[in-house]
């Protein structure tokens, strides 16, 4: 990038700092847990048509989609920043500001991120820059808990063929991370036996098996580099107090940033399964 394009991008950002913070208070002010995005998302896309991107637009999965400078049978990169928060329970935001602290929940994942690439996108309109080989501009949905990165998963379905590479605005701006992480995750569902607990003492208890299985998840060693993760998130079941569980699921997460790692986790974490099954 030669030295008066340099030039203009820091006089913009600095001209426009005091803009940046009303753009990041009014994306944290508009609620998006996972799977509700839809408000967040429309108020994206009219604001890039505001700036004069005609060309956003909102797909099948509800991410906002800026192809800027994209051509035909070429490449792109593809900057994504996540638009759902984890805050389900939040029906109204209200950042507060105080001193360099600027609060507010959903703040830091993702809302700062969103409105940092929604400026970016306003400084090359405004700027009339020539992106050396375009780039999509993404505003992906379901990227937080069960959503399972329903956003990405459409986008990559739809634009795979386009993609040069893949950057994702995440979280803090003093870091720059180029490792992917896999994941997997199960449901996994327990019938059992049951019965009441005094008549029926001794059936199998749906709760007792799930918490075995549990139990010997986190007995399982793994490594710290790569590092390899197991989460189990969720857990419910039974009916009541004096009934031997019918019923039982919980919800796992397993990570890591090799390939062989995870699918060495994955294969204990199944082996684990088998032992706990039985005819009853």
């Amino acid at each position: 990038m030669n030295t008066s394009v340099t030039q203009q991008i820091d006089r913009f950002a600095r001209t426009n700092e005091r803009h940046l913070i009303e753009l990041l208070t009014t994306i944290c002010s508009l609620p998006s847990p996972t799977g509700s995005e839809q408000a967040k998302a429309d108020w994206i896309l009219n604001y890039l048509h505001k700036l004069g991107a005609s060309e956003a637009y909102i797909d099948t999965a509800g991410n906002v989609i800026w192809p800027c400078q994209v051509t035909k049978g070429n490449k792109h990169p593809v900057y994504g920043a996540h638009i759902d928060t984890v805050f389900n329970q939040v029906s109204s935001i209200k950042p507060k500001i105080e001193g360099n602290i600027f609060a507010a929940p959903s703040c830091g994942d993702n809302s700062a991120n969103v409105a940092s690439l929604l400026f970016f996108a306003e400084m090359i309109l405004s700027l009339h820059i020539e992106l050396p080989a375009g780039a999509f501009f993404l505003f992906n949905v379901g990227e937080e808990g069960l959503g399972n990165l329903k956003g990405i998963r459409q986008f990559m379905t739809d634009h795979a063929h386009e993609v040069s590479e893949m950057v994702a605005i995440d979280c803090n701006s003093d870091s720059f991370i180029n490792l992917a992480v896999g994941s997997r995750r199960y449901q996994i569902d327990i019938q059992a036996e049951g019965g009441h607990s005094w008549g029926n003492f001794g059936n199998d208890n749906a709760i007792a098996i799930a918490s075995g299985i549990i139990w010997n998840l986190y007995n399982l060693d793994v490594p710290a580099n790569p590092k390899t993760t197991y989460n189990v998130g969720t857990i419910q079941g039974g009916s009541t107090i004096n009934s031997i569980a019918e019923h039982a699921s919980f919800t796992i997460d397993l990570r890591s940033e090799s390939k062989e790692e995870l699918q060495r986790i994955d294969q204990k974490f199944h082996e684990l399964l088998d032992a706990a099954r039985d005819p009853k």
